[in-house]
């Protein structure tokens, strides 16, 4: 008889589900609402002290304009997460997200809170050298050593040099990228110390830092022509100054702007026949800033301009 009354128990559950969250209705399929377990599942699936019917609706007193993307989760299996989306309305999705068990949500929102966007901008010009004078400031001459081979000297008293950076307006390129940021290994426990209270250092991760890397190298190369062994040296070797100013933005909380500049396409000017009275310069002016663009503190009017379902 238990068992006959525990089918008929189930087979009275409904395959359409009204929810009141905080005076806000939803209607959802149950097998959306228990798809991912957690605390919906275990109400709908059995007795819950928390949730009674109100109106035919089970009623859960929780933020109902947060829940819709509980609901977004549950149905998509994500949550979308524009750049745009505060700060405070990402921690109210945390929160939610927590209350109704689901950790996989959890752990994407707190990903999305400390992940940084950043504006890369490019600027290149050129700095004009002539067997006259130097303007990139290098100015060095190449000579022939049987011992040494080749070597540099300064030789400004003979072919004067000093640094003219080019006039640069508009950029050449301009990227928004991405940084997904994890703690760091080796630094999360000399911060924390004995105590475990320190803050955590985070860094890019690896996957994140080769796109990134990968995407302003491309730039380079397309931009201006820059070439691919000045490229390298910007971006790709292991302490390339764009590693190191993302490695800074993403362990810095308050860094949110650097800029570096750097010579660039290395050349020789002077007699073509003879090394001894050749001078090296570099062709182009390169700047490179970046920008931390901060999602907004709290929230814009609604909590979103979406639409609820």
């Amino acid at each position: 008889m238990a068992t006959q009354g525990g089918e008929a128990a189930e087979s009275e559950r409904p395959s359409v589900v009204k929810l009141n969250v905080g005076g806000r209705h939803y209607v959802a399929a149950a097998s959306t609402l228990t798809s991912q377990g957690g605390m919906l599942a275990a109400m709908l699936q059995g007795p819950y002290s928390s949730a009674e019917l109100v109106d035919g609706a089970f009623f859960i007193d929780r933020d109902g304009e947060v829940f819709r993307y509980i609901l977004e989760y549950l149905r998509c299996g994500m949550v979308e997460v524009p750049p745009t989306m505060p700060k405070g309305l990402l921690k109210k999705i945390e929160r939610e997200a927590d209350f109704f068990a689901f950790p996989g949500l959890v752990r994407y929102i707190r990903e999305r809170l400390v992940e940084k966007r950043v504006r890369v901008s490019i600027f290149i010009g050129r700095f004009m050298c002539s067997n006259d004078g130097c303007n990139c400031g290098a100015g060095q001459k190449v000579e022939i050593n049987e011992v040494e081979g080749l070597s540099f000297f300064d030789a400004e008293f003979i072919h004067p040099r000093q640094e003219r950076r080019p006039a640069i307006g508009a950029p050449s390129c301009v990227l928004h990228i991405l940084l997904q940021l994890q703690p760091s290994a080796d630094s999360k426990g000399e911060a924390e110390g004995r105590e475990g209270t320190g803050p955590v250092v985070l860094e890019p991760t690896d996957e994140s830092m080769e796109q990134a890397t990968s995407a302003i190298r491309h730039a380079l190369l397309c931009s201006d022509e820059i070439g691919q062994s000045s490229a390298d040296e910007l971006v790709s070797d292991e302490w390339s100054p764009v590693r190191r100013a993302l490695l800074d933005l993403a362990a810095s909380g308050d860094l949110t702007f650097l800029q570096w500049l750097a010579r660039a396409d290395e050349y020789k000017v002077g007699d073509p026949n003879d090394e001894r009275f050749q001078f090296v310069h570099y062709e182009k002016f390169v700047k490179l800033t970046f920008e931390v663009l901060p999602r907004p503190e709290t929230c814009f009017g609604a909590t979103s301009p979406r639409q609820p379902p």
